[in-house]
């Protein structure tokens, strides 16, 4: 049993019913934009106008040939995805990119003691301005790169 409302759309939903209506219906207190119809009614009734149904079904035309094609670009993504993982060996790089960023942020420690030149205190966390930077670079990320 439908409810009170159920499939039932607003009037103004269809465009072509109202002062353009074939059947020459004119909007009055009678049939208001705001009334309530059915599909049914609307098909009996008022009819729909070729166009409308045209682009409708090349609507779902487009529609049900772009879902067909999605399996295809699915597999093309996983393809791309597997040779890129394959040919550039991504796992190396990345194993060699961790190894560079943690060497660089954990060991380029700066600020040493002045009794002592092999451990500093400070890393690039600690560094709040330009002086520090400096210090950062001569004394803490220098010596890594090019180590002597």
């Amino acid at each position: 049993m439908a409810k009170r409302g159920e499939g039932r759309l607003q009037r103004s939903v269809f465009p072509w019913l109202g002062h353009n209506d074939p059947f020459k219906e004119k909007h009055s207190a009678a049939a208001p934009r705001h009334r309530l119809l059915t599909v049914e009614e609307v098909v009996t009734e008022h009819g729909v106008p070729l166009t409308e149904l045209r682009q409708f079904l090349d609507d779902e035309e487009k529609a049900s040939e772009a879902f067909a094609s999605l399996p295809f670009t699915l597999f093309f993504v996983v393809a791309y995805a597997v040779m890129v993982i394959v040919h550039d060996e991504a796992i190396v790089i990345r194993s060699v990119e961790d190894s560079l960023s943690f060497d660089i942020i954990d060991n380029a420690n700066y600020a040493f003691h002045t009794d002592s030149d092999v451990i500093g205190h400070k890393e690039l966390a600690d560094v709040d301005d330009s002086a520090e930077f400096w210090a950062w670079t001569t004394l803490g990320l220098f010596p890594i790169i090019f180590v002597q």
